[in-house]
């Protein structure tokens, strides 16, 4: 019993070892047998030089013949494995998409910026307020693009939502979301600064969730939900992708938000110490638009006496060759440099700009204001209409603000308020600080155009 036992252990090890040889391996098996035996004969003088050199040319050509059918079978494999991928390609659309994915799945990724893509927000600032809270408090940046709550903008939703055929219900639907930013705010405070809110006339058919878009190196995360024409909440299609899996997809949403962000209503302020630039910079902005019926500007200008400012001008697009003094320093006064009580000043003056203010937001223009500063918000109706453009969606306004918010209580307002964008201005970074405001003016020009056609 114990031979025929090892009997058959032998026969199976041999059947695997011709199992590893046949048929893939033949030709290198009898290549090197033949090198062996001939190895073996020739070292003995066994065997004559001729035929030696015989059967070694037979070893070699062995070896040639399999490693031609490798390159073969290597080639013939690659080719299946091109079509394999070619044809993995058509996904079939229902593995494709999805429904009802929550936006929160995206949004808990999410620690260096969100931007999103809705209808109203009302959604999103309901179910995950936690975690944009969560992002703010980190420092995290969110920027949102919703709906222009103008009638044809909330009409159009309207119509196309299947359970919300009036405007008015879409009108709603935004003020609960400016309401629960209120309740963002009371938790987070000055972080609410982060917090960035643009208003759009345009139905994109979508709404999209963003984590992390700009951040190097980190895992971004996107959710697509198709709107469709008067379709159920539940029976939306959506798609969610990744920039490791899909990151043509991922720059391509990227690169739209961009575009629809920056083509919204705004109010883009640019803060920055005194004599940084930010008069210079508003003055090359408006070099080929001062005479534009869309834009309203108000410009404020130094006069230096000895290398420090000895009053201050004003102008507006009314009258550009009008220059109006609204302060002068008063050389007794022992108050330092930037403090305003040194100047006597004529509220009176930002009285009237205040006016024409008002005026331009009637009028759907956009509205250039250097600068919110202390001294113009020494006038009562200045502040007022500063705070009536804040909370107007639908008006565009570029201001520039000092760095310093503690000079006046509403320059905090300005500074943390939804819509407000804050581009931070120093001597390093003014060229491209100045690229980004020449492309958001340049953008807010077409959309005024697009505004005031309807």
């Amino acid at each position: 019993m114990v031979d025929a036992h090892s009997s058959s252990g032998s026969q199976g090890a041999l059947m695997r070892l011709f199992r590893l040889i046949w048929p893939d391996n033949v030709a290198n098996t009898v290549a090197i047998c033949i090198a062996v035996v001939a190895s073996v004969l020739g070292l003995f003088d066994i065997i004559d030089l001729k035929k030696l050199l015989a059967l070694t040319l037979a070893s070699i050509a062995l070896l040639a013949f399999s490693l031609i059918r490798d390159r073969i079978s290597r080639d013939a494999l690659a080719k299946a494995l091109t079509s394999l991928l070619e044809s993995s390609r058509a996904i079939p659309a229902d593995r494709f998409f999805t429904r009802q994915t929550p936006e929160r799945s995206v949004l808990q990724s999410a620690y260096h910026a969100a931007y999103l893509i809705q209808e109203t927000g009302s959604l999103i600032t309901e179910q995950c307020q936690d975690e944009i809270i969560r992002i703010l408090k980190a420092d995290g940046t969110i920027k949102v693009v919703v709906c222009l709550p103008n009638l044809p903008s909330t009409r159009t939703l309207a119509y196309r939502n299947e359970n919300l055929d009036i405007a008015t219900a879409i009108s709603n639907r935004l003020d609960s979301f400016h309401n629960q930013l209120k309740s963002i705010k009371r938790s987070v405070g000055a972080s609410m600064r982060c917090l960035q809110v643009r208003y759009t006339p345009y139905d994109t058919g979508f709404t999209l969730v963003l984590s992390n878009p700009a951040a190097p190196f980190a895992e971004q995360k996107g959710l697509v939900r198709l709107a469709g024409f008067r379709i159920p909440y539940s029976r939306k299609l959506d798609f969610v992708f990744d920039n490791s899996h899909s990151p043509m997809i991922a720059a391509h949403f990227t690169a739209e938000f961009d575009e629809l962000f920056e083509s919204s209503t705004k109010f883009v302020i640019l803060a920055g110490d005194p004599r940084v630039g930010k008069t210079r910079m508003f003055r090359e902005l408006l070099a080929g638009a001062s005479h534009d019926p869309l834009v309203y500007f108000v410009v404020s200008v130094a006069e230096y006496q000895n290398g420090s400012r000895a009053s201050f001008f004003a102008q507006s697009s009314i009258d550009p060759d009008r220059r109006i003094e609204f302060a002068k320093k008063n050389l007794g006064s022992g108050f330092p440099e930037r403090d305003v009580r040194q100047y006597e000043l004529q509220t009176d003056v930002w009285d009237a700009f205040a006016a024409e203010i008002h005026k331009a937001r009637t009028l759907k223009q956009i509205i250039v204001i250097d600068e919110i500063g202390e001294m113009q918000l020494q006038s009562a109706k200045f502040c007022e209409v500063i705070r009536e453009l804040l909370a107007d969606p639908e008006v565009i306004v570029f201001a520039t603000c000092a760095a310093d918010e503690s000079r006046h209580p509403l320059l905090r307002e300005v500074n943390q308020h939804h819509r407000t964008t804050v581009l931070k201005m120093t001597t390093d970074n003014y060229a491209n600080i100045a690229r980004s405001l020449r492309s958001e003016f340049e953008k807010s020009l077409r959309l005024q155009e697009y505004l005031n056609g309807k």
